[in-house]
């Protein structure tokens, strides 16, 4: 049979945007979601959150908490669906 190819040869790793005001969830997140091939971006708000769609806007997953401060999961999901590229 045929092996897998290598991972340079078959691109960039897919990004998950983990959003959560805990430290000790975003540890936590991390630590579960390092065990698959992808890059992990981990920011503690929304307000974080739309800055890293800003830099990265080829997230394949976003994980966000609910509850946070300032402004919440639902508020930023909000926003990053007013964004065209981010709709879906």
């Amino acid at each position: 049979g045929l092996a897998a190819p290598a991972r340079e040869e078959r691109g960039p790793l897919p990004r998950i945007l983990v959003v959560d005001d805990d430290e000790k969830n975003l540890l936590v997140m991390r630590a579960v979601l390092e065990t698959l091939d992808q890059e992990i971006v981990s920011v503690d708000s929304g307000r974080e959150a739309l800055k890293a769609l800003l830099d990265h806007d080829d997230f394949a997953v976003i994980i966000m908490d609910v509850q946070m401060p300032e402004m919440d999961g639902y508020e930023t999901a909000a926003q990053i669906k007013r964004r065209p590229r981010n709709r879906d």
